[in-house]
C-alpha cells in the first residue's frame, strides 16, 4: 500500500496542501487570539468563569489533539513528530521536576525584565476565580492545552516548515506564532511566551519525546492558573 500511496503523496499539489495545512489549522484555532492581542494589547480575554465555556474549550482542545494525531500518524507517519509521540521515556519522567522549575524561573525573569523596560506592558487586570468548583475543570483544560500546543507548535508545525526552510527558521516561525497566539494574555505575554516556547522545544530535543514538554507545559499552565488567577481564602 505504501508504494501506491507514495507517488500520490509526493505530487506537487498534494505536497503544497500538506505544507499549508498547519497554517490553516493555526488560522482556525489560534488566529483569533493573535488578532485580539493586536487589537487589545493590554486587555486580557479569559473564559474561565463559565462551566459551559470551560467544557467547550476542553472539547475543542481534545478535538484538535485528535485531528493532529490523525494527520501525524497518517500523512506524516515517518516524521520526527510521529517518532517523538510514539516514545514515552519513563526513565526521564522525573526530569519534569527540573523542567518545570526552569519554565517558572524563565517566565518570572521574562516578566521581570519586561517590567523594568516598560511597567505599563504588564497586565494587572487579572481577575481571580470566584467559583472554586471550576478549578478542577480548568486544570484539566490547562493540561490538555499543554499537550495540544506542544504537538502543534513543537511538533507538527516546525516539522512541516522544515520541509521548505532551514530548521532554525522553522523553529523561529513556529515559536513566534506560538507567542503571538498568547497575546490575549497581555502584550507582555508575547516575549515571555516566546522564551518559554524555546525552552519547551529544548526539552523536546533533550528528552527525544514530545510527552515531556507537553506534560511540563500542562503543569506550568496549571500552576500559572493557580498562582495568578485563584483567589486564596483569607
Amino acid at each position: 500500500m505504501d508504494s501506491a500511496e507514495q507517488p500520490f503523496l509526493n505530487r506537487p499539489f498534494f505536497k503544497t496542501i500538506r505544507f499549508l495545512l498547519p497554517f490553516l489549522i493555526y488560522a482556525i484555532f489560534f488566529l483569533q487570539s493573535a488578532i485580539t492581542s493586536f487589537l487589545h494589547p493590554n486587555q486580557t480575554v479569559l473564559f474561565l468563569n463559565s462551566q459551559k465555556m470551560i467544557t467547550a474549550q476542553i472539547a475543542l482542545t481534545l478535538f484538535l489533539i485528535s485531528l493532529l494525531l490523525i494527520l501525524i500518524f497518517t500523512l506524516e507517519k515517518k516524521s520526527q513528530t510521529a517518532k517523538d509521540l510514539k516514545s514515552f521515556p519513563l526513565r526521564k519522567l522525573p526530569l519534569i521536576f527540573v523542567y518545570l522549575p526552569l519554565a517558572l524561573t524563565l517566565s518570572t525573569l521574562s516578566y521581570f525584565v519586561i517590567s523594568i523596560i516598560d511597567p505599563n506592558l504588564i497586565n494587572q487586570n487579572l481577575e481571580p476565580i470566584h467559583n472554586h468548583k471550576l478549578i478542577a475543570p480548568i486544570l484539566i483544560m490547562m493540561l490538555a492545552t499543554g499537550y495540544m500546543e506542544e504537538i502543534f507548535f513543537r511538533g507538527y508545525l516546525p516539522d512541516m516548515l522544515e520541509t521548505k526552510i532551514p530548521k532554525w527558521a522553522a523553529l523561529f516561525i513556529a515559536t513566534l506564532l506560538f507567542s503571538i497566539g498568547h497575546g490575549y494574555q497581555g502584550l507582555s505575554a508575547i516575549p515571555a511566551t516566546f522564551a518559554l516556547g524555546l525552552l519547551f522545544y529544548g526539552i523536546r530535543i533533550h528528552s527525544k519525546s514530545l510527552h515531556l514538554p507537553a506534560l511540563t507545559h500542562g503543569l506550568y499552565n496549571s500552576l500559572a492558573i493557580l498562582i495568578s488567577f485563584i483567589e486564596l481564602p483569607s
